[in-house]
Protein backbone atom coordinates (compact mmCIF):
# COMPACT_ATOMS: atom_id res chain seq x y z
CA UNK A 1 0.00 0.00 0.00
CA UNK A 2 1.33 3.41 -1.23
CA UNK A 3 1.75 6.13 1.71
CA UNK A 4 1.06 8.99 0.63
CA UNK A 5 3.02 12.10 2.43
CA UNK A 6 0.84 14.89 3.28
CA UNK A 7 2.74 17.89 4.29
CA UNK A 8 0.30 18.49 7.03
CA UNK A 9 -2.80 19.25 5.16
CA UNK A 10 -4.48 16.38 6.22
CA UNK A 11 -5.05 13.07 3.88
CA UNK A 12 -7.54 13.81 1.42
CA UNK A 13 -6.66 11.40 -0.78
CA UNK A 14 -8.30 8.53 -2.76
CA UNK A 15 -10.95 7.28 -0.54
CA UNK A 16 -11.71 10.33 1.65
CA UNK A 17 -12.04 12.44 -1.71
CA UNK A 18 -13.91 10.54 -3.63
CA UNK A 19 -16.69 10.13 -0.55
CA UNK A 20 -15.83 13.36 1.16
CA UNK A 21 -19.05 14.59 -0.06
CA UNK A 22 -21.32 11.69 1.57
CA UNK A 23 -20.09 13.32 4.72
CA UNK A 24 -20.35 16.95 4.35
CA UNK A 25 -23.15 17.07 1.62
CA UNK A 26 -24.02 20.15 0.10
CA UNK A 27 -27.54 19.85 1.85
CA UNK A 28 -26.00 20.66 4.71
CA UNK A 29 -23.97 23.94 3.77
CA UNK A 30 -26.49 26.49 3.50
CA UNK A 31 -25.15 28.37 6.35
CA UNK A 32 -21.94 28.37 5.19
CA UNK A 33 -22.74 29.35 1.76
CA UNK A 34 -24.93 32.29 2.87
CA UNK A 35 -22.32 33.56 5.30
CA UNK A 36 -19.41 33.15 2.71
CA UNK A 37 -21.29 34.57 -0.54
CA UNK A 38 -22.34 37.53 1.89
CA UNK A 39 -18.43 38.61 1.93
CA UNK A 40 -18.04 37.90 -1.70
CA UNK A 41 -20.93 40.42 -2.95
CA UNK A 42 -20.03 42.85 -0.42
CA UNK A 43 -16.16 42.81 -1.12
CA UNK A 44 -17.45 43.17 -5.56
CA UNK A 45 -14.42 41.44 -6.60
CA UNK A 46 -12.60 38.31 -7.32
CA UNK A 47 -12.51 35.99 -4.79
CA UNK A 48 -10.63 32.69 -3.82
CA UNK A 49 -11.78 29.82 -1.65
CA UNK A 50 -8.54 28.49 0.56
CA UNK A 51 -8.90 24.50 0.83
CA UNK A 52 -12.13 24.47 -1.70
CA UNK A 53 -11.82 20.47 -1.94
CA UNK A 54 -14.45 19.57 -4.06
CA UNK A 55 -16.52 22.32 -4.38
CA UNK A 56 -18.95 21.93 -2.24
CA UNK A 57 -19.20 26.08 -2.00
CA UNK A 58 -16.85 26.84 -4.77
CA UNK A 59 -19.13 25.51 -7.34
CA UNK A 60 -22.13 27.00 -6.35
CA UNK A 61 -21.04 30.18 -6.43
CA UNK A 62 -19.24 29.72 -10.08
CA UNK A 63 -22.82 28.58 -11.23
CA UNK A 64 -24.31 31.56 -9.66
CA UNK A 65 -21.66 33.41 -12.04
CA UNK A 66 -19.50 35.09 -8.95
CA UNK A 67 -15.80 35.38 -9.58
CA UNK A 68 -14.16 32.92 -7.24
CA UNK A 69 -11.49 30.65 -7.42
CA UNK A 70 -10.44 27.62 -5.51
CA UNK A 71 -7.36 26.47 -4.04
CA UNK A 72 -6.98 22.89 -2.30
CA UNK A 73 -3.61 21.09 -1.47
CA UNK A 74 -4.92 17.59 -2.36
CA UNK A 75 -5.01 16.61 -5.72
CA UNK A 76 -7.92 14.09 -5.47
CA UNK A 77 -10.19 16.35 -4.03
CA UNK A 78 -9.36 18.62 -6.88
CA UNK A 79 -10.14 15.53 -9.61
CA UNK A 80 -13.59 15.32 -7.64
CA UNK A 81 -14.39 19.04 -7.63
CA UNK A 82 -13.15 19.40 -11.74
CA UNK A 83 -15.22 16.28 -12.61
CA UNK A 84 -18.26 17.72 -10.31
CA UNK A 85 -17.64 21.27 -12.31
CA UNK A 86 -17.21 19.53 -15.58
CA UNK A 87 -20.88 17.74 -15.08
CA UNK A 88 -22.31 21.52 -14.17
CA UNK A 89 -20.94 22.60 -17.64
CA UNK A 90 -18.55 25.23 -15.71
CA UNK A 91 -15.13 25.64 -15.67
CA UNK A 92 -13.31 27.21 -12.24
CA UNK A 93 -9.95 28.02 -11.70
CA UNK A 94 -8.48 25.13 -9.59
CA UNK A 95 -5.14 25.46 -8.04
CA UNK A 96 -3.34 23.01 -6.45
CA UNK A 97 -0.93 24.57 -3.43
CA UNK A 98 -0.27 24.31 0.53
CA UNK A 99 -2.01 27.30 2.42
CA UNK A 100 1.57 27.86 3.63
CA UNK A 101 2.91 28.45 -0.07
CA UNK A 102 -0.26 30.42 -1.89
CA UNK A 103 1.51 31.87 -5.49
CA UNK A 104 -1.56 32.87 -7.09
CA UNK A 105 -1.68 34.64 -10.60
CA UNK A 106 -3.84 37.09 -9.78
CA UNK A 107 -5.12 39.49 -6.75
CA UNK A 108 -8.37 39.20 -4.82
CA UNK A 109 -10.82 41.32 -3.19
CA UNK A 110 -12.14 37.99 -0.85
CA UNK A 111 -9.73 35.76 0.67
CA UNK A 112 -11.57 33.03 2.56
CA UNK A 113 -11.04 29.64 4.41
CA UNK A 114 -14.30 27.53 4.86
CA UNK A 115 -15.18 24.94 7.52
CA UNK A 116 -11.97 23.82 9.55
CA UNK A 117 -9.54 23.96 6.87
CA UNK A 118 -6.86 26.05 8.73
CA UNK A 119 -6.85 23.35 11.54
CA UNK A 120 -4.97 20.67 8.87
CA UNK A 121 -1.82 23.19 9.80
CA UNK A 122 -0.60 21.17 12.61
CA UNK A 123 2.93 22.80 12.40
CA UNK A 124 2.48 25.90 14.68
CA UNK A 125 5.35 27.85 12.94
CA UNK A 126 3.64 27.37 9.06
CA UNK A 127 0.05 28.51 10.52
CA UNK A 128 2.06 31.86 11.96
CA UNK A 129 3.74 32.16 9.19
Amino acid sequence: MEKRQTNGNGDFQGFVAEHYDLWFSESNNWLDYAFYKGYVLDNQGPAVEIGCGTGRILLPFVQEGLDVDGVDYSEDMLKVCTRKAERLGIAPALYRQPIQQLDLPRKYHTIFIPGNTFNLLTDRIEAIG
